[in-house]
Parts: C-alpha cells; sequence; structure tokens
C-alpha cells in the first residue's frame, strides 16, 4: 500500500509544467551556419499545420537529462564560490509553450535584440545566488562564461523526476542550435500532425529523421524501474499472503480434525453453526493480530527508509495499517473459516455413534 501511494503520488503531483498533447521532434543531428534561419522558416512552416498550437526550440525538454551545466556567479556580491547551475539553451516561446510562470520579470522577448546577452534564473538559483527575493535579482549581473544580466526569473518546476530535488537552472537564448522542437496539438490526432510535419522536415533539413516522442511518456519513464519495483513488491506480497494462508488452511484442517467430536458435542448441547465457526476460529485471527503488532513497528521502519529516498513523498498513514491489518485478518478468516464450517456443517450423529 505504501510503495503503490507514493507511485501514485509521484505520477500525479503537479510538475509546475504543461507536458500534455506535446509531440517533440528530435532536432537535426547535420546542421551548418544556416541552421538558425533555416529553423524558423520550417518554425513558421509548422505553425500552418492543422492541430499545431505552438511549437519552441529548445536544447533540453523536461524529463532529459541536462548536461550543459557551468559554474555561475553574480558580478556583484553573492557566495564567494561558484554556484553550479545547469542550463538549458531555449527561444521566445518556450516559456509560454510550456506554461511556466514568471516570479518576476519577463520572458525571452522578440522586440530585445540582444537576448544572448540576457539571462533567465529559476527561482532555486535566485536563492543559491543568495537574493532575497526574485525581484532582487532582475536586472543585475552574472558571470557564467560571458557576463549576462538577469531579466526574469521563473517559478522552481521539477525539469525531471519527483525522485529529484529541484534543481538551480539558468536558461539562456539560442537560437543558433537546439536538440528539440516541441508541439502542443491539443486534441488533434498526433499522426495527422506528423504527415502535415513531414513536408516542411524534408524541405529544410533533408537527409534527418524525422524522430518523435510524446513528452508525456518520455517523462514518465523514469518511473519505469519504480513502477517495476512496485509491481515484483505487488507479486512476493500476494506470493507472502498465499503461502502464509495454506499454513493456516492446513494447521485448521489439522485441528478440526482433531476437533470434530467436541464439535459434534457442542452441537448437541445447542451450539450454533455461527458460533462453533467463531469458537474455532478466533484462536487463529487472535496469532494473526498478534502477528501484525509485530510486523508494524519493522513494515514502518522498511517502508521509511526506502521513502528517504525521495525528495517529494508521502507521509505514512496509520490509517494504512489498521486497512493492511483488516484485509489479512479477513484473508486468514477466510481461510480457516470455510474448513470449520465444514465441520460445524457435519451431522453431529456422524461424529459421536462411535462414542
Amino acid at each position: 500500500l505504501v510503495v503503490y501511494q507514493q507511485l501514485n503520488f509521484m505520477r500525479n503531483q503537479d510538475l509546475g509544467v504543461n507536458i500534455n498533447q506535446t509531440l517533440v521532434l528530435k532536432g537535426p543531428g547535420a546542421t551548418d551556419s544556416t541552421y538558425s534561419r533555416k529553423m524558423e522558416s520550417f518554425k513558421s512552416e509548422a505553425l500552418r499545420v492543422s492541430g499545431v498550437k505552438s511549437m519552441t526550440a529548445s536544447t533540453n525538454v523536461p524529463g532529459d537529462e541536462i548536461f550543459w551545466a557551468m559554474g555561475v556567479r553574480r558580478l556583484v556580491g553573492g557566495p564567494e564560490s561558484n554556484i553550479s547551475g545547469y542550463t538549458i539553451g531555449i527561444d521566445h516561446d518556450y516559456i509560454s509553450s510550456f506554461n511556466l510562470k514568471l516570479a518576476a520579470g519577463r520572458s525571452f522577448d522578440r522586440d530585445f535584440t540582444n537576448e544572448s546577452q540576457s539571462v533567465i534564473l529559476n527561482r532555486a538559483m535566485t536563492e543559491a545566488l543568495d537574493f532575497e527575493k526574485p525581484e532582487d535579482a532582475l536586472g543585475q549581473k552574472i558571470i557564467q562564461n560571458d557576463t549576462l544580466e538577469v531579466v526574469g526569473v521563473l517559478e522552481d518546476y521539477h525539469q525531471m523526476s519527483l525522485k529529484e530535488a529541484m534543481t538551480p537552472l539558468v536558461f539562456r537564448y539560442t537560437p543558433e542550435f537546439s536538440s528539440f522542437y516541441a508541439f502542443k496539438i491539443g486534441d488533434a490526432n498526433a499522426q495527422d500532425v506528423l504527415a502535415g510535419l513531414e513536408e516542411p522536415w524534408k524541405t529544410y533539413f533533408p537527409g534527418n529523421p524525422l524522430d518523435y516522442f510524446f513528452l508525456d511518456e518520455f517523462f514518465n519513464k523514469q518511473y519505469e524501474s519504480d513502477r517495476q519495483f512496485g509491481q515484483v513488491f505487488g507479486v512476493f506480497t500476494v506470493l507472502a499472503i498465499f503461502i502464509a494462508c495454506l499454513g493456516l488452511f492446513g494447521l485448521a484442517s489439522f485441528l478440526t480434525i482433531q476437533r470434530t467430536k467436541e464439535i459434534g458435542i457442542r452441537k448437541v448441547l445447542g451450539s450454533s453453526v455461527p458460533n462453533i465457526v467463531v469458537l474455532l476460529s478466533r484462536e487463529f485471527l487472535l496469532l494473526v493480530l498478534i502477528a501484525n503488532v509485530i510486523a508494524w513497528p519493522v513494515a514502518w521502519w522498511l517502508m521509511n527508509t526506502w521513502l528517504e529516498g525521495f525528495p517529494y513523498r508521502i507521509e505514512i498513514n496509520l490509517v494504512l495499517f489498521v486497512v493492511a491489518a483488516v484485509g489479512v485478518l479477513v484473508v486468514a478468516f477466510l481461510s480457516v473459516g470455510f474448513q470449520t464450517l465444514k465441520a460445524a456443517l457435519i451431522n453431529p450423529a456422524q461424529t459421536l455413534k462411535y462414542e
């Protein structure tokens, strides 16, 4: 139950970025000095394709690990040592396409001609650089190989899965290169959109394959190992309960046979079938309850240790233990109750005729 809840929590948590209905093409592998012009021409034609609502080109998309890492420091003030920052190259439409929220300032704008000398930070980076508020970073100069002016601050969002803590990010305007083209297609048929993009793609990037993926599926692949762990954990949980029930079933069969004559006597003396079933089952259920009490602290410690590996995690609720205990008691009662009910329904004349 804890594993299931944690996996469900990570899948449904608000990422701070919109990855739904997003078709992503991998950028052309071979480029030249005319790439920026070709990309803008391709973008103009792509936006005319039916179903395409927006397009943005970038070096990374959400869920893609960033390898462009450089030290960042303030020109004046701030920490003495460089802050390690991961850099994403984006265009004018990246922030609006992914519905990212600005905490302060602006996004890259076509009305400004020197955006290559500007930079946008996320809130985590402003905090790492010792700015008290996002607004304090606006207009300040930072050094990342070049001297750049901070023009905007983004609210933090999950670039990677919830297994990773928020990372200080730097956003640079890089029209000269990009690795991914992300298209918001809404409810349009993806195959129809791809068919519409194929002709302009071949026109401007001949010889490059049209390689695509859906962003939500790509992002959720990060949870694949955890999903498999949950499945394996679930299978072994079912096996453990099944084996335990076999033991209970065998033990109940053995003890019920030993008490067959006692059951007959009790029925002769007026005991009802439900009374006999409860009488024979309660000893087993008491043992199962004691086993639950012993297992609770062990289970809590194991699950809490597992959850410590996640920066964003659920809190273990005592209700889970109660639900698990009730579930196991029900399964145990069904295992034992079948044998005891069968014995209780036997005619006393059959069990006592040789006494």
